[in-house]
């Protein structure tokens, strides 16, 4: 029986075919490469086999070529087609940086580089102001403008009963028409929905109507209670003329405001008595509030309201809605912001003095004050905790219908 050459297989499904037929394949060589991947070489294939169509026809060099019985160790060549595509393994150079993208930091990472950042500002301001206040030129001018403007005769003194309740109630609705601000902002599947009486208090003829998240509808209702309470406020703000106190007359208000901003600055309280005036900062910064800040949150957000006349295309035109938006958290931002520096001014200026007369109407530095203060800070967060769907319902039920 003929003995069948080193490395062949008999093909079952065909007669072994005769020794001549099989094709020798040359190894390749410098003067003869090896086939390109893909390309077809001629010549007669082996009997009983068939192309794969789905692939080209494999290189010739992958046909075993006769093997001696004992070979010497050769350098082994790699066949040009593989089986299946291989994913590709890039090497790293030495030293090479990472592609893989680094983590973002925490948000406890970030708030606590932005409160140090401003910790290092604080510090900074106050170590540039106590310098400022070591010039000759700079002192002068201190004591030139000590801060407190001068005031029309007829200026009130002392704070009245009404004023120390509006003081109250303007905290109140503030803190929970911001609460629920944001909770508008943020809102992504609403609790309940709003649907107003039309025409009515949340719907009038001049508005296209419409259902809305019962989250909006509370901060409406709060901010309709909170712009009431300064309308009132600024009406006895007149009749009683404590209006001289918060609107700087003086001519000289500027200078006083920059001596004022040095010493709050550097950490040497200006001497001043909120029973009697306040300095220049206070007024104009209280002016500010009330007559641009709180007129530019109400526009602000009624045009974002239920109460827009949204039948009115040219006015819509004028005040688009984006523009609403634009202004209108930055406002809320901005009352935040004095809410923080004024009770801060407040802890450090003679605290029971000062929660005495804003909470009480009363000249005195007992702990009246302080204990008044706690109670309200009590009732605003009962207020905060109330304030639910399930609680304000019935209320809503009366301008409208609520969903589910």
């Amino acid at each position: 029986m003929p003995q069948r050459m080193q490395g062949y297989t008999e093909f079952r499904g065909e007669p072994w075919p005769p020794r001549d037929r099989v094709p020798q394949a040359p190894a390749p060589t410098a003067t003869t490469p090896a086939v390109a991947a893909g390309e077809r070489r001629p010549g007669r294939r082996m009997a009983g086999y068939t192309a794969f169509r789905g692939e080209p026809w494999p290189p010739a060099r992958e046909v075993a070529a006769p093997q001696a019985p004992e070979p010497a160790p050769v350098a082994t060549v790699e066949p040009a087609v593989a089986t299946g595509p291989a994913p590709t393994v890039e090497p790293v150079a030495a030293g090479a940086p990472e592609t893989t993208p680094k983590p973002a930091p925490s948000t406890g990472r970030r708030v606590a580089a932005a409160v140090g950042g401003v910790v290092v500002l604080g510090l900074l301001a106050v170590l540039g102001a106590r310098w400022l206040l070591t010039l000759p030129e700079v002192a002068a001018f201190v004591a030139r403008y000590p801060g407190v403007p001068r005031h029309p005769e007829a200026t009130p003194v002392g704070i009245p009963a009404w004023l120390a309740w509006q003081h109250f109630l303007n905290l109140f609705l503030l803190v929970l028409v911001v609460r629920t601000g944001l909770q508008v902002r943020h809102e992504t599947r609403p609790p309940a929905t709003f649907t107003p009486h039309q025409p009515g208090p949340f719907a009038p003829r001049s508005a296209t109507g419409g259902t809305y998240s019962l989250t909006v509808w509370i901060h409406q209702a709060l901010d309709a209670l909170w712009l009431l309470n300064g309308l009132v406020f600024v009406v006895l703000l007149f009749a009683t003329g404590h209006w001289m106190r918060l609107i700087p007359t003086d001519p000289q208000t500027p200078q006083h405001m920059v001596s004022t901003a040095l010493q709050y600055l550097s950490l040497q309280w200006p001497e001043h008595d909120g029973w009697l005036h306040y300095n220049a900062l206070q007024m104009v910064t209280y002016a500010g509030v009330v007559f641009v800040l709180a007129p530019l949150a109400a526009l602000t957000g009624f045009r974002m309201s239920s109460w827009w006349p949204s039948r009115n295309a040219a006015l819509s035109r004028a005040f688009p809605m984006e523009l609403a938006r634009r202004l209108h958290y930055p406002t809320m931002l901005a009352f935040v912001l004095f809410v923080v520096v004024h009770v801060v001014l407040v802890l450090f200026s003679g605290v029971l003095h000062e929660l005495n007369g804003m909470f009480l109407a009363r000249n005195a530095a007992d702990a009246w004050g302080l204990a008044a203060f706690l109670v309200g800070c009590a009732v605003i967060a009962a207020g905060w905790v109330l304030l639910k769907p399930a609680i304000v319902a019935p209320v809503a039920e009366r301008f409208g219908r609520v969903g589910r």
